[in-house]
């Protein structure tokens, strides 16, 4: 357990790992094991949601169409809303996804993501991925 591994000196780590927000021995090997259990080549996993959001919807550019299921996580909404809308020009449509045809009829030439959470917080819909 440790933030900063040993180096040789500055920025000379011994082995592959020198702080361990850019990566460490267990977090690399749970990262190995779910990727080989869904027959991926690569994993990346995070210390919170609110990291994985952040990352995954730092993907997007401005201008860019997401549909996200209108009972997503009270966090997540907000942070779409007030940060990834207002701030990086994102333009996040929330929807009842519990029917594919409000997902068909939502797409954009500029959708490039569709957020689904299942089942939903609070209100627990199930949405059939």
């Amino acid at each position: 357990m440790t933030s900063t591994y040993a180096q040789r000196d500055i920025a000379q780590p011994y082995g592959k790992f020198d702080y361990t927000r850019g990566g460490n021995p267990t977090r690399e090997a749970l990262e190995k094991c779910l990727a080989a259990v869904e027959y991926g080549d690569y994993a990346i996993t995070f210390a919170s949601g609110c990291g994985a959001t952040a990352t995954i919807l730092h993907t997007l550019s401005t201008g860019d169409h997401l549909i996200v299921c209108d009972d997503v996580y009270g966090g997540t909404q907000r942070y779409m809303r007030r940060f990834a809308n207002e701030r990086n020009g994102f333009n996040a449509e929330f929807i009842d996804l519990t029917y594919v045809e409000n997902v068909t009829k939502s797409i954009k030439e500029n959708t490039k993501m569709v957020w689904i959470e299942t089942p939903t917080n609070p209100t627990m819909k199930l949405i059939d991925i």
